[in-house]
């Protein structure tokens, strides 16, 4: 029904029409082919069993993408075209499955290599430590394969296994995996000749090659999560979008999450006062990554305002910070307050 069009990359949130939460890479594609309400012509999916909104549908095809504007990086991310006669993946029944010729055979890379995971890339070669982003020991290949699978922190497209022994100059770990799609790698800067090493390649994240993610049995409503700046800031007049008055910081946060949901304007930041008898609830399309400090946001002196973006990340995240009742009082219950810092800062948290 798709085939992956682009690897690493995510569809940019303004050509996203409609935002979903799913288990499986073959759910995303499910959705996308079902849609009443528009033509869905391409998706991008999230591989993180931990993440959370990590299917984005588009109605554009994946020719009418301008790829300076429309997608951006992401190495978490694939984007994938849904086949030119969509009523063909609509045909296909579980009535129809056998051995062999699943509805979920023809799903996203309709290669013969799918019937494995990981397929033998390179020979005689591992990788450069800038590409690494784990390195362990193991006791076989298929032990390596499943590490690959497993890793939550990042998105691993590849893994080099070491056979034999480690000789006596060479690297201690036998399994290294890296989140750098094999096509990419530049064989001067990013791979080694290494005879005891071969690479092999992602073939499918689908069909059992993926881990499912933690299933929450006891909040199957989307909850309200989003990650507080943790000292008085507000939205400045350029980042904000849309403005309304909430008797509370809980309803701004599910006015903030209602709008991203179901209307054209996608709310993933917003700013909070206290002050009942003002537009006290300001909302922007800037999510935690693009907040730049006296840009997008500025600190304040005033506790009043506080600010929050939204958390695409943790897939069980509660509701972490409420307001409780007083002139600007504030208590978070004894519950984890997440602190979110500009892209390369590192992140904190405060109990």
């Amino acid at each position: 029904c798709s085939a992956k069009t682009s690897e690493g990359f995510r569809l940019h949130k303004k050509v996203v029409k409609h935002i979903y939460s799913v288990p499986t890479l073959t759910e995303c594609e499910r959705l996308c082919s079902g849609q009443d309400t528009f033509v869905c012509h391409t998706y991008s999916y999230r591989y993180s069993p931990a993440s959370r909104d990590n299917c984005l549908l588009c109605d554009r095809p994946i020719n009418r993408l301008d790829y300076y504007v429309d997608i951006e990086p992401d190495r978490d991310y694939d984007i994938y075209s849904m086949a030119d006669d969509v009523q063909v993946c609509r045909q296909l029944t579980p009535g129809d499955n056998t051995r062999g010729t699943s509805s979920t055979s023809a799903t996203a890379l309709p290669d013969p290599r799918n019937a494995q995971c990981f397929f033998r890339a390179i020979d005689s070669t591992r990788f450069y430590k800038s590409i690494v982003r784990d390195s362990l020991t193991v006791r076989t290949v298929g032990e390596c394969e499943m590490e690959c699978i497993k890793s939550i922190k990042f998105t691993c497209r590849a893994f080099a296994y070491r056979y034999g022994h480690q000789k006596h100059s060479g690297i201690i770990d036998n399994c290294q995996l890296s989140d750098w799609p094999v096509r990419d790698m530049d064989k001067e800067r990013h791979l080694i000749l290494d005879p005891a090493f071969d690479i092999f390649e992602r073939a499918s994240y689908g069909h059992g090659c993926e881990i499912q993610p933690i299933v929450d049995n006891k909040h199957n409503k989307k909850s309200v999560c989003y990650l507080g700046y943790g000292s008085p800031a507000k939205l400045l007049t350029a980042a904000i979008k849309k403005v309304i008055t909430v008797p509370s910081e809980l309803e701004c946060k599910r006015e903030c999450t209602r709008f991203r949901d179901t209307t054209p304007f996608k709310c993933y930041s917003f700013s909070y006062g206290s002050r009942k008898n003002t537009l006290n609830c300001e909302m922007s399309d800037l999510d935690q990554t693009e907040l730049k400090s006296n840009l997008h946001y500025a600190s304040t002196g005033d506790r009043d305002f506080w600010l929050f973006a939204w958390n695409p990340f943790d897939y069980t995240c509660r509701d972490k910070v409420t307001t409780v009742g007083g002139a600007g009082g504030r208590a978070n219950n004894n519950r984890r307050m997440d602190i979110f810092k500009e892209t390369g800062m590192q992140r904190l948290y405060s109990v």
